[in-house]
């Protein structure tokens, strides 16, 4: 089994807006683990769709898509379980930066 990389919406928005700050890593990122697994959640997708409504929406489209027709994707699909599990999180790093999604 291939080592899975996880992909998180920063990422995703990296490689999209070619005038973030991580676009050019996003980029080199995306090159190096080329041959890789990827794994991500469909929280990670929804975050993705809210963070660019406005001039890149048919480029997280296509992403959206791609990724749910990808042998080499994961999306691991938000259940009550696993949403109890990631707001205990939460909860108990309250210290943390972390948002809700981070913690799934």
């Amino acid at each position: 089994m291939r080592e899975l990389i996880f992909i998180d919406t920063g990422f995703v928005i990296g490689l999209i807006y070619e005038q973030d700050q991580y676009h050019q890593q996003a980029i080199n990122l995306s090159i190096k683990y080329e041959q890789y697994s990827f794994v991500t959640t469909d929280a990670v997708l929804l975050e993705l769709g809210n963070a660019v409504v406005r001039n890149s929406k048919p480029k997280a489209i296509k992403i959206i898509e791609d990724f749910y027709t990808s042998d080499n994707v994961n999306i691991v699909n938000l259940t009550p379980q696993l949403f109890d599990e990631a707001f205990n999180l939460y909860k108990q790093y309250e210290d943390k930066t972390w948002g809700l999604v981070d913690c799934l």
